[in-house]
């Protein structure tokens, strides 16, 4: 409707500018805001590394895919990582920064907790977890890999209730005289939402 006596149409234009919205990238695949639950497909599940040994390191790029310069402070991550290459203290409309955070070996133990930084508009946060192994520590996942490229990617699942052994004899065939060292692939814990533990298994005290 218009006051206009004429009844003449008026046309009006919004524009809407999208001042700052930053992109997270792992992988080339983009880490929602938020995300709680580290996945090796976008590199934010490091993995594993014995201890002492060469630390894993994972490169991260944020994107400003906003319309202005947007400045960038506070990056912190979580104990049991550390920084290798921080962020630009400004970031200009359409530009890229990578960040590349390091898994380290010294201390074993399971690592995990959030990735943060800040923007003038928000507080980006992701989950980044890894584990440094023990001696005599290894560990590892079954999981259906249905595009049989190798690698656990986004929608395949890890297998629960699946037999792992240490092979000692090489016969290719769990023994039981002597019994040979075995797990059973476990199943999610829910009270653990940084991560996903499904088909997941760990032999420790194992002799070199």
């Amino acid at each position: 409707n218009t006051n206009d006596p004429d009844g003449a149409a008026f046309i009006l234009s919004i524009e809407i500018n999208v001042v700052g919205a930053v992109v997270v990238t792992g992988n080339g695949v983009e880490i929602v805001a938020g995300d709680d639950t580290p996945s090796l497909s976008d590199h934010t599940a490091f993995g594993s590394v014995p201890q002492d040994g060469t630390a894993i390191e994972r490169t991260f790029t944020i994107t400003n895919d906003g319309t202005e310069t947007i400045a960038l402070s506070n990056l912190t991550v979580p104990t049991g990582f550390s920084i290798v290459d921080g962020l630009v203290t400004e970031l200009v409309a359409d530009a890229s920064d990578t960040i590349v955070i390091r898994l380290d070996s010294t201390t074993a133990g399971d690592k995990a907790g959030p990735v943060s930084f800040d923007t003038p508009h928000q507080t980006v946060t992701f989950a980044i977890a890894g584990t440094v192994l023990g001696p005599g520590t290894v560990t590892g996942q079954v999981w259906l890999d249905a595009d049989a490229d190798g690698t656990l990617n986004d929608g395949e699942t890890g297998v629960v209730g699946a037999t792992v052994f240490v092979d000692v004899n090489g016969n290719g065939l769990l023994d039981d005289d002597p019994a040979e060292p075995r797990r059973i692939t476990v199943a999610d814990d829910p009270g653990t939402t940084e991560v996903d533990e499904a088909g997941t298994f760990e032999f420790d005290a194992l002799a070199a």
